[in-house]
């Protein structure tokens, strides 16, 4: 009798890790196909997230800022082809133990760049989906405990399709992946999930209503004193110490307040001046974007200039590059000058056209 009630408990007891396990497999599948699908729409802007955990000011290895993209593709390929065998319930060892290590390491990147404010964003999910760095540590933290739940009841595992059915779903993700990539590193994301999206106004998205709390931050200045960093705050005046060489400065977000979709746009001309307002009344307006002039070869550049020549509309150039760059290849346009970053954020392709109408983003398109 007693011996009957054992069986049936164990039995209970097995039903019950199966369903767990079976839940966990299933979600955490899915978080990771969604994972790589939004940032396969814009694998250029997880290129950038990398080249910041490489920075300086971060992980501070900037010779690895060329492979940027490279990593970008690689990891979203990793990360879809781990999610489908998720679901798949195949590969499994490989599967847990890949997800175990690599988890780990971001895990403990996003504990790091928390601590230290490095890099406020981690770009986990890309830009349908912001997370700060300590909500993205809690994230990992939760989903590690996940993944070594899958490993000690690994055995409740069961496929869920044919090996060659697997391999061939593994091989159709590697092809989508890239071929997607290729797309997207020449053109603009098929869906914009960023707030300089066509239809936006761009001075309506600045705005602040009068009663808003604003949210408060902290410059943290970095200066090399004999040889090692040091940060500072405003208070601390680094600059005001002889022996102190500045090396940047990042504005920190200490307090949480209202904050408008757009922050810190604005173009200044050759001179320095402010041409924000100008150019968001301009009824009519084009602006090529480029925040790299070294990427772009002079074959494209010939294109623009045989574009811009069929427009009645004002054209601008909008770089952080000299405007006697652009005079070398025959670009005889007004040059403005705006934060790379903030370039970077309103359009990927290198170079890119938008289109303004008072403001509103009409289009955004690639020129090659």
């Amino acid at each position: 009798m007693a011996s009957g009630r054992d069986s049936s408990r164990e039995q209970v007891e097995r039903t019950r890790k199966k369903i767990v396990t079976t839940v966990i497999r299933i979600l955490l599948g899915v978080v990771f196909v969604f994972s790589a699908l939004v940032k396969l729409i814009d694998p250029l802007g997880l290129a950038f997230k990398i080249g910041d955990y490489l920075s300086p000011d971060a992980l501070n290895v900037p010779f690895l800022s060329p492979m940027a993209e490279n990593l970008s593709i690689a990891l979203i390929a990793l990360e879809l082809i781990l999610g489908l065998s998720l679901l798949l319930g195949r590969f499994k060892v490989f599967t847990l133990w890949t997800l175990f290590v690599l988890n780990g390491a971001f895990m403990l990147l996003t504990l790091y760049t928390a601590v230290t404010g490095a890099v406020s964003d981690c770009g986990c999910f890309g830009d349908a989906l912001p997370m700060g760095a300590w909500e993205s540590f809690a994230k990992n933290v939760v989903i590690c405990v996940m993944i070594v739940v899958l490993i000690l009841w690994q055995r409740f595992i069961k496929p869920v399709a044919g090996f060659r059915t697997s391999m061939s779903v593994v091989a159709l993700a590697f092809a989508v992946v890239y071929g997607m990539s290729y797309y997207a590193l020449h053109n603009e994301p098929l869906i914009d999930f960023r707030p300089y999206k066509v239809g936006v106004n761009i001075k309506e998205a600045m705005c602040v209503p009068e009663d808003a709390q604003l949210p408060v931050y902290e410059n943290r200045w970095v200066y090399e004193i004999d040889g090692e960093r040091h940060t500072f705050k405003d208070e601390d005046e680094p600059w005001n110490m002889r022996e102190a060489s500045f090396v940047s400065r990042e504005s920190v977000l200490v307090k949480e307040g209202f904050r408008p979709a757009i922050e810190n746009f604005m173009v200044m001309d050759v001179y320095g001046g402010d041409m924000t307002d100008s150019l968001l009344v301009e009824k009519d307006i084009y602006l090529v974007l480029c925040y790299d002039y070294d990427e772009v070869d002079d074959r494209t550049w010939e294109n623009v200039k045989n574009w811009a020549e069929g427009k009645t509309s004002p054209v601008w150039i909008v770089s952080n590059s000299s405007s006697e760059r652009f005079s070398q290849v025959g670009l005889e346009l007004p040059v403005m000058y705006a934060d790379p970053v903030m370039i970077k954020t309103i359009a990927r392709s290198r170079p890119a056209v938008v289109h303004l109408q008072e403001g509103t983003i009409i289009s955004k398109e690639s020129i090659k």
